[in-house]
């Protein structure tokens, strides 16, 4: 998700990072918020967070927000592969398949239930500034731009 994330932001401002710190507002420090907060609109962020969890001015100040989903087979096998990675200091590893595939379909995994968190968002698929599509569906369409404006 972070690699079509940066695809996205790449597309849009024309700049691509080279950065290692993924492009989600749950890991930026203070530092790197203020320079964002200065930063002119558009600006292109990421997230896992809970709907109830972006900040209140996102909402008042209408920002329009792309929702991604992924199947959720597809997230439980990628999360299990991220979160057993010996190069992740943050996650907790070493879980067999079947413990962390117990513990997702309960919700028991860091950030909690994919299936609360999407019934969250869910919520606000009426709200105009909230454009929510699937993982799948932003694949075909990062493909279809991509061969459309190919260099003949």
């Amino acid at each position: 998700m972070v690699g079509v994330t940066r695809k996205i932001i790449a597309e849009a401002t024309g700049v691509k990072s080279m950065s290692k710190m993924p492009p989600l507002i749950e890991f930026f420090g203070p530092e790197v918020l203020q320079v964002v907060d200065q930063s002119p609109s558009p600006r292109f962020l990421g997230t896992h967070l809970h709907p109830d969890n972006i900040p209140a001015s996102f909402y008042a100040k209408k920002t329009k927000m792309l929702v991604v989903f992924r199947n959720p087979k597809d997230t439980l096998v990628s999360y299990y592969h991220f979160s057993n990675n010996s190069n992740n200091p943050v996650l907790p590893s070493g879980q067999s398949w079947e413990s962390f595939y117990t513990n997702f379909l309960s919700g028991d995994v860091p950030w909690g239930s994919y299936f609360d968190h999407a019934l969250a968002w869910e919520k606000k698929m009426d709200d105009p500034n909230v454009m929510i599509v699937t993982y799948e569906e932003l694949k075909k369409v990062i493909r279809l731009f991509s061969v459309k404006s190919a260099p003949k």
